[in-house]
Formats: C-alpha cells, structure tokens, sequence
C-alpha cells in the first residue's frame, strides 16, 4: 500500500483535491506513431477507438474477424482500459485482398481509418501518445492553476 502522505513532492505537497478518471472520457489517450501507413505491403495498419476496452481484447477480436491467429495482430502499446483511446493496431495478411475494416464491430470499440502497410508495428515503435486529462471537483482551482504553471 503506498502511503500519500509520505511521498516527496517535486512542487511542494498539493493544498487541493479532485476527481481523476471519474468517468472513462476524462482520461484521453491520442497515439502518434509518427509516420503514415505507406498504402502498400502484407500488413494493415487500423487506428481504433476504443472506450472501455483493453488493448489485448480489441487485438484478439480483431483477429477473430480477420480470421488470422491472434499473434498475427500486433500494437506499439497496450492502453488504458479505463480511459477513451485512439491507438493503431497491425494485423498481418499475406497474400489476402484487402479486408473490410468497416464491418468489424464490437462494443466500445470503432475503425477510424485503416491502410497496407509494408512493415509490422512492434511494441515501442511509435513516436508518443498526447493526453487529455480532465480533473472534477477540484477544491482550490487556483491551486491547481499555479502548480500547473511551474510544471510547465
């Protein structure tokens, strides 16, 4: 168990309290691999949004639809169940015509876009990932404001 009280504070020990995470959408995670699908190759990159979901589910589904063995999906990051996410997510189909990503359906989960792709995503290749984090109930706004501000 950790005890908050006695961790070390870079900024000084907050004076305010609030809500993280109180719903699912107030925790956004937006991946960036930092490169395109390049329209050509065996694989097909297929970005996700997911809520609700964790990433070994919505591979594994994917897989299922696709009719491939679950280790031909591979993703650069698992991602927060708990949260809403945009992540990218590699399946390997050689020698198949190109699947209809459109019809792939399972609750809390949606095919933004999908391309061929020469190369397989592996774990960690991927330029970073942006969030969004949304703070309820908040008992000192102006607090959270200034510290914020020093952390940059």
């Amino acid at each position: 168990m950790i005890a908050f009280d006695q961790l070390t504070w870079l900024h000084g020990k907050p004076q305010s309290s609030g809500l993280l995470k109180a719903n699912p959408e107030d925790f956004l995670v937006v991946e960036d691999l930092g490169f395109a699908p390049d329209g050509e190759g065996e694989h097909v990159l297929v970005r996700i949004l997911k809520n609700g979901c964790n990433t070994r589910f919505v591979a594994d589904a994917l897989a299922k639809f696709l009719k491939i063995h679950a280790r031909e999906v591979s993703f650069a990051g698992q991602k927060d169940k708990h949260a809403v996410t945009e992540q990218w997510l590699c399946a390997r189909v050689p020698g198949k015509e190109m699947p209809d990503l459109s019809k792939f359906q399972l609750e809390g989960c949606q095919v933004l876009e999908y391309a061929r792709h020469k190369r397989k995503l592996r774990l960690g290749a991927l330029k970073g990932n942006q969030f969004t984090v949304i703070l309820r109930e908040i008992s000192d706004r102006q607090d959270v404001e200034t510290r914020l501000q020093a952390i940059g």
